[in-house]
Parts: C-alpha cells; sequence; structure tokens
C-alpha cells in the first residue's frame, strides 16, 4: 500500500515513543513466521515504497506508518462526526459516512453509525474484537499437540 500522505519524522518518533521503542528497532523476523506465530505485526528491516523502515501489518505486508498516515483522514471525519441527533439521509446528502442518532442500538450502545447501512459503530467494534480472538483460538488449536 502506498501513501501520499507521509507522517513527518516528529510523527513517527511520537509513534514509536508510544510504543516504547524509540531508539531501539524491534527484533526481525519474516511475514510467514509472524502469521504462524499469530502476531499481527512483524519487522523485516525492508524499507516500504515510501522509503519508511518500520514495523508492518501481517494481513495487508503495509507499513505501519503508511498505515496510520491512510487512516488519517477517516480518524478526523470520526472526530468531526456531528454530535447532533441528525438522520441517515441528512448525514447521506452531507457527504459523511458516519452520524449520530439519540436512539439506542439493539444491544443498548447510544453510538455513531455509520451512513452505508446504518449499524451501530460499537457494535462493529465488538464484532471485530470478536473476530480477531476467534481466529487467533483457532491458530492457538491448529498449533497445539495432539495427546
Amino acid at each position: 500500500m502506498r501513501c501520499d500522505a507521509i507522517p513527518s519524522y516528529a510523527d513517527a518518533a511520537d509513534y514509536l515513543d508510544r510504543a516504547g521503542r524509540r531508539g531501539r528497532p524491534p527484533a526481525k523476523i519474516t511475514r510467514q513466521m509472524a502469521a504462524a506465530e499469530g502476531r499481527s505485526r512483524y519487522y523485516d528491516a525492508l524499507y516500504c515504497d515510501a522509503g519508511h523502515q518500520a514495523e508492518k501489518l501481517v494481513s495487508t505486508g503495509a507499513c505501519l506508518i503508511c498505515a496510520i498516515a491512510a487512516d488519517e483522514p477517516r480518524r478526523h471525519e470520526r472526530e468531526r462526526a456531528p454530535k447532533i441527533t441528525t438522520t441517515r439521509a441528512e448525514a447521506k446528502a452531507a457527504g459523511l459516512t458516519i452520524y449520530f442518532t439519540e436512539q439506542r442500538c439493539s444491544r443498548g450502545h447510544l453510538s455513531a453509525r455509520a451512513t452505508s447501512d446504518a449499524r451501530c459503530l460499537a457494535c462493529d467494534r465488538l464484532r471485530k474484537a470478536e473476530k480477531r480472538a476467534d481466529r487467533a483460538d483457532a491458530t492457538r488449536c491448529k498449533e497445539s499437540p495432539v495427546v
């Protein structure tokens, strides 16, 4: 994946500070080894197309800094999401990808909703977390020896 908006060195340094790894690169590991271990990231010390030497995502092989930069416009849109009550039709007309209603979803969340299909974003996050856990369990089950 190639990104047009390349984060500055300060952004990358800030990311590494939050990750607790500034000044020392992570241990080298191949994408296949990381996938076999059930990791979500790996570091192969190779530069991405944009010139970053950073961890990469196992799922796509994309540089983590490029992936963060690619998500930046959506992150700002989520932060700018209207907190006033609006309808899905109004959100579509305004070109928003998310909107907020004061109605709770079927699980009781009071959260923003996706304009595309009106799904609750809190429920969506929970579903994704459950899928990740299921995949991790399935990987662990495959690796455990049969006695």
